[in-house]
């Protein structure tokens, strides 16, 4: 009879760890957000929320050359959170690790589209 040995358990990586913690964060917004909306459909309230979730905004544009071939695609952000508040777009992002990329972005969202991105 031969015995069997136990697999072996191995610690998540801290990269692991930061990812499940900004999806938990990520979680914890939409659930925030959602019963927010819930409350606001009270007759009692005048405010007026619709939630979207990973709404694409253009920060720069397609380039395509005189025949119409595509030389650069578009530079697009992706928010997690866009929702109207008393007539007020709001733009929310849940952030882990704020990249160069999103730094980048960030800046020129408030260039292209003149919003400035609420961060959790």
């Amino acid at each position: 009879m031969q015995v069997q040995a136990l697999p072996v358990l191995t610690l998540p990586s801290a990269h692991q760890i930061v990812i499940f913690l900004h999806f938990i964060d990520y979680i914890f917004r939409f659930l925030d957000l959602l019963f927010l909306s819930l409350n606001s459909l009270s007759p009692s309230t005048q405010t007026d929320i619709v939630i979207r979730r990973q709404v694409p905004f253009t920060l720069i544009p397609k380039i395509l050359d005189q025949n119409g071939k595509c030389l650069q695609r578009a530079c697009k952000y992706y928010a997690d959170f866009v929702y109207k508040f008393n007539g007020k777009l709001v733009v929310e992002d849940t952030k882990g690790v704020r990249t160069a990329e999103y730094k980048i972005k960030k800046k020129l969202m408030l260039y292209q589209h003149n919003i400035i991105i609420k961060e959790i």
